[in-house]
C-alpha cells in the first residue's frame, strides 16, 4: 500500500514541475512553454520573449550560443547578399564631373565662314568729317550664296557700329584715323570680316577769297575770308585762324580781314588750330605786280 501511495505522489510532483500553473497549455520547456533562458527549452528550441520556440531555420543556436538572458527575440536573419555585394547597395547610375554638369551646351559651327571684301574706300583713303562715305563691299557663302541685308554689318572703331548691307552711305563725323570692318555672318553663325583704315580730317581750313591764281596789283588791300571747322566744336573762329604769306609773314587772324601784300608770287596760307592742338592748314598763290 505505501508503495501505491509513494507512486501516486511521485506522478504528481512530475505534474507540478511541468506545468507548474497546473494548467492545460504546453509543459515548461517544450514548444509554446514558458522558460528562462535557452537552456531551459528542449533542444533543438530557442528561448524568446519567456516562451520556447522553434528558429525558423531549425537551428537552435539562432538565437545565439550561451544567451542567458530572457526575453530575447529572435528575428529572422537579414539577407546582407553575396560576398560580392558587401559593402555595395543598389547600382547608382554615373554621376557625370561637376565640371561637365555646369558648363553650357556650346553650338557646333558647321560649314565654312563666309567672305566680305571691301571695295570701297581704299585702304588709307582721307575724307573731311562731314563728308558722305560711301562703304561698299562683295560678302559670300561657300553654302548661303551671296550675302547682303543684315548678313553684312559695317563698324568704325572709332564710332562703333554704322549699318548694313552691302553698301552704306556714312558720314564719319569725328577727326583721326578709322579702322573700317565689314562683318559677314551665314545661317549657321559662322562670321568672315575685313578691314581698311580711312583718315577724316578734323579741322579743317577752307579759304572763299581770293581766288586761287589771281593777279592783283602789289600794295593794294586784299580782303581775305577763309573757314575753319572742326568735328566737336563746329565754327572755328578769332585767333584759332591765322593767315600768313611767304613773302610778308603774318597777314592776320580771323574768318575776314583786308591785308596788302608785297609784289612777287605769294603764297598765303590759312591754319586753323582747335582746342586739343589739332590743326590743318590750306593754301591759295596770289600774283602781286606793281
Amino acid at each position: 500500500m505505501k508503495t501505491i501511495i509513494a507512486a501516486a505522489l511521485l506522478l504528481l510532483c512530475a505534474a507540478c514541475i511541468n506545468d507548474p500553473k497546473g494548467g492545460d497549455g504546453p509543459a515548461a520547456g517544450t514548444e509554446g512553454g514558458e522558460c528562462e533562458h535557452h537552456d531551459s527549452c528542449d533542444e533543438g528550441l530557442v528561448c524568446a520573449s519567456g516562451i520556447c520556440v522553434r528558429p525558423p531555420d531549425g537551428n537552435p543556436d539562432a538565437g545565439g550560443s550561451g544567451d542567458t538572458s530572457s526575453g530575447d527575440d529572435v528575428s529572422e536573419p537579414t539577407d546582407q547578399g553575396s560576398a560580392e555585394d558587401v559593402g555595395g547597395g543598389p547600382d547608382l547610375p554615373e554621376t557625370p564631373d561637376a565640371a561637365q554638369d555646369a558648363a553650357p551646351d556650346v553650338p557646333t559651327m558647321t560649314g565654312d565662314p563666309p567672305t566680305c571684301e571691301i571695295s570701297s574706300p581704299m585702304d588709307g583713303s582721307t575724307f573731311t568729317f562731314f563728308a558722305e562715305v560711301t562703304l561698299a563691299a562683295t560678302a559670300s557663302d561657300p553654302e548661303d550664296g551671296a550675302l547682303d541685308g543684315d548678313a553684312v554689318t559695317w563698324s568704325s572703331d572709332v564710332l562703333g557700329p554704322l549699318g548694313t548691307g552691302t553698301n552704306l552711305v556714312t558720314v564719319l563725323e569725328r577727326g583721326g584715323t578709322h579702322v573700317i570692318r565689314c562683318t559677314a555672318l551665314d545661317s549657321d553663325g559662322n562670321e568672315g570680316f575685313s578691314e581698311i583704315s580711312v583718315d577724316i580730317l578734323s579741322p579743317i581750313a577752307r579759304i572763299f577769297h581770293p581766288s586761287d591764281g589771281e593777279t592783283r596789283t602789289a600794295g593794294s588791300m586784299v580782303p581775305f575770308v577763309g573757314r575753319g571747322d572742326d568735328a566737336e566744336e563746329a565754327n572755328l573762329t578769332g585767333g584759332a585762324l591765322v593767315w600768313t604769306s611767304n613773302i610778308d609773314g603774318p597777314l592776320g587772324t580771323g574768318e575776314t580781314f583786308n591785308a596788302p601784300l608785297s609784289a612777287g608770287m605769294n603764297v598765303v596760307t590759312l591754319t586753323v588750330t582747335d582746342s586739343d592742338g589739332n590743326s590743318a592748314d590750306v593754301s591759295i598763290t596770289l600774283n602781286m605786280v606793281p
